[in-house]
């Protein structure tokens, strides 16, 4: 899969993926999405704890959705051992945000697995 063709054409600014086996992170920015800022990034990606990436497979309700002002993120496992986040701004409601992310995370899924 073609990482940043996904991000341009879903319009995500920032792809961040944890991967449990090796403890290491992937991350990835589409220089033509832009967040207003990345606090939520810093707040999730950079400042976080490992511990709540390896969680999120154990969540009921997936994807999760977190938000801070405009940017939104949503977090799903796409594997038994990575965990991908998605760092957006979209123009849209809550709902519709909240279907686009559960199609990006079984394309995800698929393409993964």
């Amino acid at each position: 899969m073609d990482i940043h063709r996904f991000l341009a054409e879903n319009e995500i600014a920032v792809y961040a993926a944890f991967d449990e086996s090796d403890q290491s992170y992937t991350i990835v920015k589409n220089p033509a999405a832009v967040l207003s800022y990345y606090t939520l990034f810093n707040q999730l990606v950079l400042l976080g704890d490992d511990a709540y990436w390896s969680s999120v497979r154990n969540q009921p309700l997936l994807p999760q959705m977190w938000a801070q002002g405009a940017v939104r993120c949503c977090v799903f496992p796409v594997s038994p051992e990575k965990t991908v986040a998605l760092f957006f701004e979209w123009s849209c409601d809550r709902e519709e945000i909240s279907s686009r992310c559960r199609a990006l995370m079984k394309q995800l899924q698929e393409k993964i697995n």
